[in-house]
């Protein structure tokens, strides 16, 4: 028999147990009279009218990508850079509210200030924003890939192996680490598998800023509660300002769905196994997405940094055996034999001339010795630097010239009696 469904709360969405009075996250009362059906309340929302072919007069559509919010994301080339494939986001302020056109301001300008001056390989970069009446645009790299929602769903199994996840948990240390160690810290506060993007090479692509916020030192708790249900922080709902443990906590929650093929408040409410079908999960790990996941900050790993770490060592346990198992040294292979040496005459040290002041062995420096201008170019380097081998070549040195000297000196006698043998004989 399938268990019941959960009971979303209107307030903030979060899932209850169906007989539940009470919203576990939010203190919400559920009325008795309210029918239940199953699913969170939504409105309806309006297929947002396609932009012109050409925007801004450079920006050509090719087609729309996804739809959401307030507007939608479209795929187009930019003619000002050799049609290079970019993504623009529009955000649609027709029919809005008052207090809609206010939110969705919000974000877009949120987007453009913290991304703005980033720079991360897992970072979108923006290259453009403008505006027209009705519509604002944000530019920023296409990323030819797909959510890690998606590449979840076409899984085998609706779970990803354990080496994989724990490579996706240090991608995402390593940007969130960047992001927090940002002067101020910046917050994502919606770490979730729908807002990673993952490219067809396995890089991963944090997207979408619309919530992150940039952290306020001394402020008792945010404006107001944001973030996904079951991956948000509990302090996200108001109790509290959300810091990097709220990152933390939203990054244990995503992990934890990528091992178990479930949502975190499935999981919560007791719907699914309480661990993956067909393989097991290292002790490490679980006691590490346990304290990742712990209610009280306090409790929670100190910052991104600490996570990949204990992330890095886990793997490196997994990947020689993927037993699980740490490799001792006495498990390890001993390195390959050293070939024998023939110590019986020590090597004399030679001059390499192609790594001045550097002493070879004889025995590597046939080709050095084949050189003909091995003789001088030693000689040259021995008077710069030794004194005591620059007065032992003084003697050869000398004798060399005056052979050079006395050569030149018979050529020149030769030319000249040749020359005068020459002369006498057209005078006779």
């Amino acid at each position: 028999m399938m268990p019941a469904s959960p009971r979303y709360c209107d307030a903030c969405g979060a899932a209850n147990q169906t007989q539940a009075t009470r919203c576990w996250a939010c203190g919400q009362r559920f009325a008795a009279s309210t029918e239940y059906t199953g699913s969170a309340s939504s409105l309806p929302t309006e297929q947002p009218a396609p932009p012109p072919a050409l925007l801004a007069g450079r920006y050509r559509i090719i087609g729309i990508i996804g739809t959401g919010g307030f507007g939608a994301v479209y795929q187009a080339r930019d003619k000002r850079r050799h049609d290079a494939l970019v993504a623009i986001k529009s955000i649609t302020l027709r029919h809005l509210s008052p207090e809609q056109i206010i939110e969705a301001t919000d974000t877009f300008n949120r987007e453009v200030r913290l991304l703005t001056g980033l720079e991360h390989p897992n970072l979108p970069r923006i290259h453009d924003h403008f505006t027209d009446p009705e519509h604002w645009y944000l530019v920023m790299d296409f990323i030819q890939g797909e959510t890690l929602e998606q590449y979840l769903e076409h899984t085998e199994g609706k779970h990803l192996p354990v080496a994989e996840v724990l490579g996706i948990g240090m991608q995402l240390c390593a940007v969130l680490d960047y992001l927090h160690t940002r002067q101020p810290p910046i917050i994502f506060r919606d770490v979730k598998p729908g807002n990673i993007m993952r490219i067809p090479m396995g890089r991963l692509y944090l997207i979408d800023f619309g919530i992150a916020r940039r952290f306020t030192p001394g402020k008792a708790r945010d404006t107001m509660p944001l973030g996904s249900p079951g991956y948000a922080a509990p302090e996200q709902y108001g109790t509290a300002q959300t810091t990097a443990q709220s990152d933390i906590y939203s990054l244990g929650a995503t992990l934890q769905t990528l091992l178990m093929g479930k949502e975190p408040l499935e999981l919560r409410a007791g719907y699914g196994p309480a661990s993956p079908q067909g393989q097991a999960v290292p002790v490490a790990l679980e006691l590490l997405l346990e304290e990742m996941l712990d209610a009280n900050m306090s409790k929670r790993p100190q910052s991104m940094e600490v996570v990949k770490h204990v992330l890095q060592r886990i793997l490196d346990e997994q990947l020689p055996g993927r037993s699980g198992q740490p490799v001792r040294l006495s498990q390890q292979p001993a390195p390959p034999a050293r070939p024998a040496r023939n110590t019986a005459k020590a090597a004399q040290p030679i001059w390499d001339k192609d790594a001045p002041r550097k002493w070879i062995p004889r025995a590597h420096s046939w080709g050095v010795r084949k050189n003909p201008h091995y003789q001088r170019e030693k000689a040259l380097w021995s008077m710069q630097f030794d004194p005591l081998a620059s007065s032992q070549m003084q003697p050869r040195i000398r004798r060399t010239r005056r052979m050079v000297l006395l050569i030149i000196w018979a050529v020149i006698v030769l030319v000249i009696v040749i020359g005068v043998l020459i002369w006498l004989r057209s005078m006779m």
